[in-house]
């Protein structure tokens, strides 16, 4: 470098220091390692300083793709890019006087290569500011430019130009250059497309440029332009298309016709195979066109509404598309195939490539047939696999028949998702697999087709089984469950409507009480369920625990599990419920320990106390929505009891009699719920795991209200759960304690088995009211004045009185019915406020909430049980006041409320009448309110 600066010890830097003279060796310099070590020390440069120097970098990068055979802008001067046509030419040289003019040298332009770098280096800082949400925020970038004094400098406030830079680019003469400005160009819409224009609120900030990002993409479909740069073109269209930046259908024609006039190419040379250029150019051409046909279509259809313009543009060429596409994707197959059977790939090529390019072509075929197999997957589940008449036809086309549609496209899916290389887009193409499986299912025939052949689906379920276990990617794991999910809600529809002959032995798995690990759907889904929960919440596994080797396991706790974490359990829990479905009543009992084993796991990890936890604030008595789905899987299981189908008793009005005692499957179902709610109420004794009580309380009572009539709880199992409600009620939390006596009124509803329970607990709830009345004066006597309580009470308080309005229905006792209706009157109207035309308005609204409750349970005690009402307040005149005039002042009060709200629906008439009549029903031409001069 010393010699090329006339043999002095000091090295020339232009104006724009060690960075531009750094690219201005990359023209000098012809060492390809040399050239790489400069390439290396730009990026560096660029990733320690484009942050903090964005602006220097954007001034340099534009200078370089700007410069002309007349001028080179200074990193200070004009910005002017009126010169961005110029022709692009290696050898063009220029003189500039520099810092150092007596050198008397000519200074070189930047050439094509450095060109191209340049673009490399806008994506690099596109990639390096895309962390920092301010860069991709508009609102935001201008607020903290602002705050800064305008020293601080954001990505977003230099779209104009990034996007002028990227037209350079694609507009060149230059092929790599023209490459380069298209990928730039697809890297800008990817990161500002969803950026909102401050100034125009529902708009986003790409839409001034649509005509820029046409005007770009416009030369690349030309019918000289060479087969690659169509195919990057195509590609950018397709994004561009797909990012919802265009919403005018005249503008969405515009860049439609783009695409349209590439199937003009395709259609032309599909049966002829002469391409331009070379034969794998050609097909990565036409592999492109069919992508970015496929990606729009899948975008019109995740945008489905009814006024989806780009659906209705796209649609009339589907039915060509997809013919296309099924012959991409038997192209891609046959060149799947490993080695040792290339012997059945056709002589003469494919549709869309020949035999002489088949090394070539795979890679191209396997970056773009997840997507083409996706577009296909949509169109065939609407047609249930069939094509239409009228095919058009391309090189080697075979119209195959829908089952080897399926073999093709299944087998292609379950290759990608068994196969998992270390490639860079994997979790890419596993998404678009599973997807593509996803749609497929909606197809009844696809349905059929599937559960004829069971050892496939177990086959598609071991695969999800293996990708939750190998990809941390919590989107794919969700698609996995998806997946899952569809398969047993087909398995279940077809098990109940039986429309397939030769699907008849589904749902009988397990019959002779044992399970084919191998052949057994429901336990390869039983594994898939184990494993996803497992995944979320490692402390179900306690083997998996107690191993040393895991002990960093222990640290990933459920309370820091992130919503979509959260969703994945409840999947899971989902499935566990339904997984009996699938299994011979034998076959469930074997099944049923381990189902209630993981929901067990699951109740106890999301109920533990947890000072780490995401969201720190929850309260006790909070239900996330893990613990409520683990409490409705297991009110499933347990309101579907199992019995010995084969020896039950029908009588002569068809009902089922079960002789519960000597029914050894039910015997065996009752051990393992007992054990179950056995276990569940133990996690309340453990101090090394402190829970919430109510969340464990609240499960127990499910399981108390699920279970049959039949169904023997046992004396320990029983004084174990009254406890629990004792120590519950006892709490100081409100939420707790609410509860704990919602659980109380669900129990003492079942009248099956609330008396014992109504003998335990029924004096704790008497024991609560004493204390709200005490503070409320209300013990002794009804009070003349209306006392405040406590907040909490106001809640509490109509829980009480629900639960003693459940025990007088359970009671049959003439006198026991009465005393307890003699003592809830005196309960409600001691808190029914007195006077209410003055005093009223001067209590509290919990206090005006608690008077409308107990006025309309005083209203359902005087329906339900009329003499005894009736008595009582008949030998309490005050009563018989009170109750009148609170009933009186409510009556008066919903009166004023309907004619208040009659009022203003009247005036919301009149004045839609009164702007219908000041609008002219004839429009005039001229404007008459118009100054004229």
């Amino acid at each position: 470098m010393i010699e090329r600066y006339g043999g002095k010890n000091e090295c020339i830097l232009p104006e724009t220091g060690l960075e531009g003279g750094l690219f201005e060796l990359l023209d000098i310099e012809t060492d390809p390692e040399i050239i790489n070590n400069i390439k290396e020390s730009i990026i560096f440069l660029v990733q320690a300083t484009g942050g903090e120097h964005l602006n220097f970098w954007m001034i340099m990068v534009k200078d370089i793709l700007a410069t002309s055979t007349n001028e080179m802008t200074s990193l200070n001067g004009d910005k002017d890019d009126s010169d961005k046509n110029q022709e692009e030419d290696d050898d063009s040289t220029f003189n500039v006087s520099s810092k150092h003019s007596d050198s008397g040298k000519e200074k070189l332009l930047p050439r094509w290569g450095a060109r191209v770098f340049a673009l490399e280096v806008v994506q690099k800082l596109l990639q390096l500011c895309e962390t920092e949400r301010a860069h991709l925020d508009l609102a935001l970038a201008k607020e903290l430019q602002l705050s800064s004094s305008g020293r601080a400098d954001f990505l977003v406030l230099h779209l104009s130009d990034l996007i002028r830079m990227a037209f350079m680019g694609a507009t060149s003469n230059n092929t790599h250059l023209r490459l380069a400005g298209l990928a730039t160009l697809q890297d800008i819409i990817k990161r500002f497309a969803h950026v909102s224009e401050t100034e125009f609120p529902g708009h986003v900030i790409l839409e001034q440029f649509q005509a820029q990002v046409g005007a770009a993409l416009r030369p690349a479909f030309e019918q000289d332009t060479p087969s690659h740069i169509t195919a990057a073109a195509c590609e950018v269209c397709s994004t561009w298309i797909g990012s919802g930046v265009v919403r005018d259908i005249n503008d969405l024609k515009r860049v439609h016709h783009l695409l349209v006039s590439s199937l003009t190419k395709l259609k032309s040379t599909s049966n002829n195979i002469t391409p331009l250029y070379n034969e794998s150019t050609a097909t990565l051409e036409k592999l492109a066109i069919l992508k970015a046909w496929s990606e729009v279509y899948i975008v019109a259809i995740e945008k489905n509404n009814d006024e989806n313009s780009l659906l209705h543009l796209v649609d009339p060429e589907l039915n060509f598309l997809v013919v296309y596409w099924m012959a991409a994707l038997r192209d891609a197959a046959l060149l799947s195939l490993p080695p040792e059977y290339s012997n059945q790939l056709p002589d003469d090529g494919g549709s869309f490539y020949i035999a002489e390019c088949v090394d070539s072509c795979k890679d191209y075929y396997r970056d773009v047939w997840p997507t083409i197999l996706l577009a296909s997957s949509i169109w065939l589940s609407k047609t249930d696999f069939e094509l239409t008449t009228e095919l058009p036809t391309c090189r080697n086309w075979k119209n195959l028949s829908k089952e080897s549609r399926f073999d093709i496209m299944i087998g292609m899916c379950l290759e990608a998702l068994c196969c998992i290389r270390n490639v860079s887009d994997i979790d890419n193409r596993v998404k678009l697999c599973l997807k593509s499986i996803h749609f497929m299912m909606e197809s009844e025939w696809f349905q059929g087709k599937l559960m004829s052949d069971m050892e496939k689906c177990i086959e598609i379920v071991n695969a999800l089984h293996r990708i939750i276990l190998t990809r941390d990617n919590l989107s794919t794991q969700k698609l996995c469950a998806d997946v899952a999910s569809d398969i047993i809600n087909v398995v279940i529809k077809i098990k109940q409507t039986k429309q397939f002959q030769d699907t008849r032995s589904i749902g009988m798995e397990g019959s002779d009480g044992c399970f084919d690990t191998k052949r057994s759907l429901a336990f390869a889904l039983l594994e898939f369920c184990l494993c996803l929960l497992v995944r979320q919440i490692p402390q179900i596994n306690t083997s998996l625990m107690n191993s040393k080797t895991m002990t960093p396991l222990h640290f990933r706790k459920y309370a820091k599990l992130p919503y979509e974490g959260h969703e994945l359990i409840k999947i899971a829990l989902q499935l566990l419920s339904q997984i009996p479905n699938l299994c011979h009543y034998r076959g469930k009992i074997v099944i049923l320990p381990s189902i209630l084993y993981m929901i067990l796991g699951v109740i106890r990890e999301s109920a533990r106390k947890d000072n780490e936890q995401i969201i720190g604030d929850v309260p006790l008595g909070h239900v996330s929505i893990v613990s409520a789905t683990a409490i409705q899987s297991l009110r499933i299981l347990l309101s579907n009891p199992l019995r010995d189908e084969d020896n039950i008793i029908i009588d002569d009005n068809g009902n089922k009699i079960y002789n519960s005692e000597e029914d050894e499957i039910f015997q065996e179902w009752c051990t393992e719920v007992r054990s179950a709610m056995f276990s569940l109420s133990l996690m309340d004794s453990n101090s090394n795991i402190p829970v919430d009580q109510s969340i464990i309380l609240l499960s127990l009572t499910v399981m108390i209200t699920s279970v049959p009539s039949d169904f023997i709880l046992g004396s320990q199992l029983f004084g174990k759960i009254c406890r629990i409600f004792q120590s519950v009620i006892a709490s100081e939390n409100t939420k707790v304690k609410l509860t704990a006596l919602q659980g109380i009124i669900s129990i003492f509803s079942k009248k099956d088995i609330s008396k014992s329970y109504i003998k335990i607990l029924g004096p704790l709830v008497t024991f609560e009211l004493k204390k709200i009345l005490e503070k409320g004066n209300a013990l002794e006597r009804i009070p003349d004045d209306i006392h405040e309580i406590d907040e909490g009470d106001y809640l509490i308080l109509p829980e009480l009185c629900k639960i003693l309005t459940t025990i007088l229905n359970n009671i049959s006792s003439e006198e026991k019915q009465f005393q307890l209706t003699a003592l809830l009157i005196q309960v409600l109207v001691s808190f029914v406020i007195p006077s209410p035309e003055t005093r009223f308005k001067n209590v509290s609204k919990n206090g005006k909430q608690l008077n409308d409750f107990c006025l309309n349970q005083l209203t359902n005690l005087a329906r339900s049980y009329t003499e005894n009402f009736k008595k009582c307040i008949s030998a309490v005149p005050l009563l018989k006041t009170r109750i009148e005039d609170g009933l009186k002042h409510q009556g008066l009060r919903s009166s004023q409320q309907i004619q208040m709200a009659q009022m203003m629906h009247g005036s919301r008439k009149s004045q839609t009448k009164s702007s219908n009549v000041g609008t002219p029903t004839i429009k005039l031409a001229t404007d008459f309110n118009t100054k004229f001069d």
